[in-house]
């Protein structure tokens, strides 16, 4: 076989163009072109080894399979047409086919709706972090009590006419324990505490302002949010509903104006599950 020849001359000038992820060593390259005029013709082997010259030894020998090797894929790749056949690193073969997963259940949705005099509420109620608890309960009202809301920490419904109504589950206190929370803040006043039934249940029923001489801006909210909050205020007073919920507490709080009107409807509340 002579210097030449087609394919040593097609690999010889590949050696010297071909860089790859890892270039081959100098002084490999230079024995593999080295080694190129002294090849013996061979009858033609089957696969890569029609490739392998016999009388190479060590580096050359290996090297030149390599470029052999990577020749075979270069032209793999001509040929296919830069078809995307498989990414680096993932298997040749077909991967098993999985089992079908399972559908994930449905994300919870807050919902309010009005029909015939009695509002319904699905609220899905936050219990730590990424974690809710879908609240379902029903209570009569008009369908203007329902014309906004808001989902948040707390779920807050703004009527139409103004005021605002305001639901929180309070996961760290019992009924009683959050009572006594509120009772105990500096500069807070408890007033017309009640017992009263609320959906079956025992409840209690209060009303609650900033005591004389503190301003809202210095005392705590009565309800924390992300994004809002409920203050108290001086002038009028916020009333409060506690009800128990399995071992929680869940409160309604209301303003003065219209502390009456929900006062009726938390008379026909009554918990959905």
């Amino acid at each position: 076989m002579t210097r030449g020849d087609d394919f040593i001359q097609r690999l010889e000038d590949y050696l010297d163009e071909f860089e790859g992820l890892t270039p081959l060593p100098g002084p490999v390259r230079d024995s593999v072109r080295a080694a190129l005029p002294e090849m013996k013709q061979a009858r033609p082997l089957s696969g890569l080894a029609r490739y392998m010259p016999m009388n190479l030894k060590g580096p050359a020998q290996f090297a030149l399979a390599a470029a052999a090797a990577i020749l075979i894929v270069a032209g793999g790749v001509f040929i296919l047409g830069g078809q995307n056949i498989g990414g680096p690193g993932e298997p040749s073969s077909s991967p098993e086919p999985s089992a079908p997963s399972e559908p994930s259940p449905a994300a919870c949705e807050t919902d309010l709706s009005y029909e015939s005099g009695q509002i319904d509420i699905a609220w899905c109620a936050p219990t730590g972090p990424a974690e809710t608890e879908r609240l379902s309960f029903a209570m009569d009202g008009p369908d203007s009590w329902i014309d906004e809301y808001f989902p948040d920490r707390n779920l807050w419904v703004r009527p139409a006419d103004g005021g605002a109504i305001t639901f929180s589950l309070q996961t760290d206190f019992t009924a009683e324990a959050w009572l006594d929370e509120v009772s105990n803040r500096e500069g807070y006043l408890m007033e017309n505490r009640a017992d009263v039934t609320i959906g079956g249940s025992p409840a209690v029923v209060v009303d609650v302002r900033l005591s004389p001489g503190t301003s809202s801006g210095a005392a705590p909210r009565l309800l924390e949010d992300v994004s809002a909050g409920w203050s108290l205020s001086e002038e009028s007073s916020t009333r409060m509903w506690v009800l128990d919920r399995d071992g929680r507490a869940f409160v309604v709080v209301t303003g003065e104006e219209l502390a009456d009107d929900v006062a009726g409807a938390m008379e026909t509340f009554t918990w959905r599950d």
